[in-house]
């Protein structure tokens, strides 16, 4: 078996996402990012280094479980084999079959905050080979929380606690709408995150516009090493998606005092417009950005909206809009894990943005 090393395997691969190399391993920890490959053999197989997860509970409760990352391989647009890496370091097979040439995905299946995943070492019987670059019709970027990382979306019952080996970015709405549109698709999304810090955290967490500005700060936190900004304009998106305020109402709805409710309600109004000039500012003047809310909770989709058509009469900033996804629908899709919508609420939510951002797309025309 011949065996390629970070360095030589990635200077051959087209990557996804906000990879990195650290520590003798190259790293794909957020939700859908990865490498495609192309070799000539009968067989690929890994070696992969596995940083698992423990989230901390209440006091007095049992321990949460321990979360361990998922790897998905797809081929031509599906996915072949997923691997629970359920251990430090071991080796895996990635993909058998005839002698020939093959051009495969490595794609994280589960979110970067219940696991990271990094791979040592690629071996293969025959030869890796240079990736050509794909045609895409651009490049969108999801930013959001459990739903857009398909948070137990392929769980049997809604009362089904959470399995990262449930949870399944490639069939998650943003996924599936990025391929409808033929894009280039970056996911950024945590489970349970705010879009900001609200006046009174309920439990101490990051917010996404504390983590959006890095390449991986949840990673590179843990291990104790610099954080890396970014590279925007390396990067350049046509289409970003944010989809955030289904948990930032959680202050509000469960607070007990009805003038703090309120004030943390207008304080969301105030954090969702720095973001949204965040990443404004981020990412250049030439992106459509869709503010989004669902398909779960809605409460602050007006507040949401308000804050959005005040920034564009107050900045000029025409290249944004609002939309609100149709809810679960109940007697046709049902429920993934905890509540979460299921594979079938992923699919439709798709196909409707995907509609709604050929229409807006359309009218910049």
């Amino acid at each position: 078996m011949k065996t390629y090393q970070p360095e030589a395997f990635v200077s051959l691969a087209l990557t996804h996402g906000r990879t990195l190399c650290e520590e003798g391993a190259f790293w794909m920890n957020w939700s859908l990012s990865g490498l495609t490959l192309r070799f000539r053999g009968r067989e690929l197989r890994a070696s992969l280094r596995a940083l698992s997860e423990q989230l901390p509970g209440p006091a007095g409760a049992p321990p949460s479980p321990i979360d361990w990352p998922c790897l998905g391989v797809a081929e031509d647009g599906q996915l072949i084999r997923r691997l629970k890496v359920d251990q430090k370091e071991g080796e895996y097979l990635l993909y058998q079959g005839d002698e020939k040439e093959h051009e495969i995905r490595l794609v994280k299946l589960s979110e970067n905050a219940r696991g990271k995943l990094g791979i040592l070492a690629l071996f293969t019987d025959g030869e890796l080979m240079a990736c050509v670059e794909e045609t895409k019709q651009g490049h969108i970027e999801f930013i959001g929380d459990s739903i857009t990382c398909g948070f137990g979306n392929e769980a049997k019952d809604r009362d089904d606690p959470f399995e990262t080996s449930e949870e399944n970015a490639w069939i998650a709405y943003g996924a599936l709408a990025g391929r409808e549109l033929g894009m280039e698709t970056d996911l950024i999304s945590v489970s349970g995150i705010s879009c900001g810090q609200p006046l009174k955290p309920m439990f101490p967490m990051d917010s996404m516009d504390e983590l959006y500005p890095y390449q991986d700060r949840l990673f590179q936190r843990k291990l104790g090493v610099p954080e890396e900004a970014y590279d925007f304009t390396a990067h350049p998106k046509d289409i970003i998606i944010l989809n955030l305020g289904t948990n930032d109402v959680n202050p509000v709805r469960f607070n007990p005092d009805f003038e703090q409710a309120a004030l943390e309600e207008q304080h969301f109004g105030a954090n969702y417009r720095a973001f949204l000039e965040q990443i404004r500012k981020l990412n250049g003047p030439d992106a459509l950005i869709g503010c989004v809310l669902g398909p779960l909770d809605y409460y602050l989709y007006d507040v949401l909206k308000e804050t959005v058509e005040a920034y564009i009469r107050e900045t000029g900033d025409e290249k944004v809009f609002c939309y609100k996804f149709i809810g679960v629908n109940l007697m046709s899709e049902g429920f993934g894990a905890v509540g979460h919508p299921s594979a079938k609420t992923h699919q439709r939510m798709a196909r409707e943005l995907a509609g709604v951002i050929r229409r807006e797309m359309n009218r910049r025309k």
